[in-house]
């Protein structure tokens, strides 16, 4: 019985990344030179893991988001690469919603997002940080300048204002 113990333990904690990163959602592709560039951590506690997705939406003139597809950004012992970059349209509203999926021991399952918008301008490229540890969770984007200048932070809007992004 005592033998018993440290074998599930050790079962769960190696079984737990692959549960994190199952899904169904719909690989996002758009063509187009990338210029969104994604760097993406994330840090698990013992008998945890926490997987990284992004879902991209297109935003319509009415204002209403829909679907285009996700990327897997980050997950711990993963079969595959994570997605590095993507192409986004220029000069055309997308919403990016970053989301952290977190599963543990005794059934513990979580969910955490944070979404903005973003309209890509022509010529340039655009960085994502994003990072999560222990509960917590980052997101910075930054337009990159064509020419070399220091770029600028993209500051976070709601869907609820696309009509002054």
């Amino acid at each position: 019985m005592a033998g018993r113990l440290p074998r599930r333990a050790a079962l769960l904690l190696g079984a737990l990344p692959w549960v994190a990163s199952c899904g169904t959602a719909v690989l996002y592709q758009d063509a187009g030179a990338p210029n969104l560039h994604l760097s993406t951590t994330s840090n698990s506690t013992f008998l945890t893991a926490t997987v990284v997705y992004l879902d991209i939406h297109r935003v319509t003139a009415d204002c209403r988001a829909e679907y285009a597809g996700s990327l897997k950004l980050w997950a711990p012992l993963a079969l595959q690469p994570p997605q590095d970059a993507v192409h986004l349209p220029q000069e055309r509203l997308s919403q990016l919603v970053f989301k952290f999926k977190t599963v543990g021991a005794n059934n513990y399952s979580g969910l955490t997002s944070y979404s903005t918008l973003l309209r890509p301008r022509a010529g340039h490229t655009y960085a994502a940080t994003v990072t999560y540890d222990a509960g917590l969770y980052d997101v910075e984007i930054r337009e990159i300048d064509p020419h070399g200048g220091p770029g600028r932070k993209i500051e976070h809007r709601s869907l609820s204002e696309c009509h002054r992004a």
